[in-house]
């Protein structure tokens, strides 16, 4: 069986590669050694950021009406002609990227022209592969929220003329999906493929890992700042004898928006107030080595996604400032429901009060966590079973 998956880019971030890595196992779990995925991206990756891959990763940018001409000419680039090669050798044609037709996200005025336009540039693979016959899953994901003309309209396209199977990782986003859509086409449900992610069971050091977010400052509707908050967490992470390490989700550095901007201005603030941290070096280190630092951490306190999936897949419990219904679900697979602060009801006082009774239940949480990994794992499994057949 050949699996050609896309939608990722590998390099320069957490989420992509947690989700990679979990789709490798989850396929392997399904068919054994009788699977191969290929991923396709649209940059070159590093050679870090694929040197812990378990599948060959390619690289295709090229728009749409190339690779149409080039499949029905049978006469392109080298590097088009191997994509089509691939793509008629594929049994299946996997949508990876994690979260689609979000009004948080996405704010455009709708156009179908302009939104088509949109779909073929970002998504020629997909386009490609249902022109071919294939069959193309849209891989767990979140959903909505969707109430814009433009995010229903892009949903209605993707499910009529892009996905044969749609499965999301939240009640709410199955929700939100099946109200635009209706009853016409199915929504299965099931967590993150991330959750499967390999790990290295790790000696925990005292320390407590902070995930700061250039996303969740965007989102950010409270009245303190979100710097302010997790410089006062800080402060009091200090006092209480822990260490503090920033665990950047998001670090491209030819942007000036990414995590690693953040997590040196809370430093900064940190250090006038005689408060030491440390920022993981995440440009020079593999997915798996930062899930073993995540997994090493005492606690996480995190406003990333893809980490509290790291944290929480590897036994260690999470406190979350979160800005979508993403968080609080994930959360909830692990029975960790109270540990969650929205973005527009946080302030520094409730968000060190809540991190103190936090760390008193620590142990008893991370036996919550670790006994239910076996149950979200194998709803994983159960609805891959329905999305990429084989056995349980």
């Amino acid at each position: 069986m050949k699996v050609l998956t896309t939608g990722l880019c590998a390099e320069y971030n957490f989420g992509c590669p947690s989700i990679l890595h979990g789709m490798d196992v989850l396929l392997h779990a399904l068919h054994g050694d009788n699977v191969t995925m290929v991923n396709y991206q649209t940059t070159v990756p590093d050679a870090i950021s694929v040197a812990d891959m378990n599948f060959v990763t390619k690289t295709n940018s090229t728009d749409f009406s190339t690779l149409l001409k080039t499949w029905k000419t049978g006469k392109g680039t080298a590097a088009d002609l191997e994509l089509i090669r691939d793509l008629e050798e594929a049994d299946l044609v996997v949508d990876l990227y994690g979260i689609c037709f979000c009004d948080n996200l996405e704010k455009r005025k709708y156009s179908y022209l302009s939104m088509r336009a949109r779909k073929l540039k970002f998504q020629p693979i997909l386009h490609l592969a249902k022109k071919m016959g294939k069959t193309v899953i849209k891989n767990t994901a979140s959903f909505g929220p969707m109430a814009t003309e433009y995010n229903k309209k892009s949903a209605q396209y993707s499910a009529k003329n892009v996905y044969d199977v749609l499965c999301a990782r939240e009640v709410q986003s199955k929700i939100a999906l099946r109200h635009v859509l209706g009853d016409k086409w199915e929504v299965l449900l099931s967590p993150d493929t991330a959750n499967l992610m390999p790990f290295s069971v790790q000696l925990r050091k005292n320390r407590v890992g902070i995930s700061a977010s250039h996303q969740i400052v965007k989102q950010w509707k409270s009245a303190e700042g979100y710097v302010e908050c997790i410089v006062q967490l800080g402060k009091v992470i200090h006092e209480m004898g822990a260490e503090i390490v920033f665990i950047p989700n998001e670090y491209d550095p030819t942007k000036a928006d990414n995590d690693v901007a953040v997590c040196k201005t809370i430093q900064e603030a940190l250090a006038a107030e005689g408060v030491p941290s440390e920022i993981l070096d995440v440009l020079h280190m593999t997915s798996t080595q930062l899930k073993n630092e995540i997994a090493a951490c005492e606690v996480v306190v995190a406003s990333r996604y893809h980490t509290c999936v790291a944290a929480l897949s590897s036994g260690t419990p999470v406190l979350v400032l979160g800005w979508h219904y993403k968080y609080q679900e994930l959360l909830s697979l692990y029975s960790q429901n109270r540990w969650l602060i929205n973005q527009d009801e946080c302030d520094s006082k409730k968000l060190v009060e809540m991190f103190r009774k936090f760390w008193k239940l620590r142990e008893e949480n991370r036996q919550i966590i670790l006994n239910q990994y076996p149950v979200v794992r194998r709803k994983i499994l159960v609805e891959g079973k329905k999305m990429y057949g084989g056995k349980v």
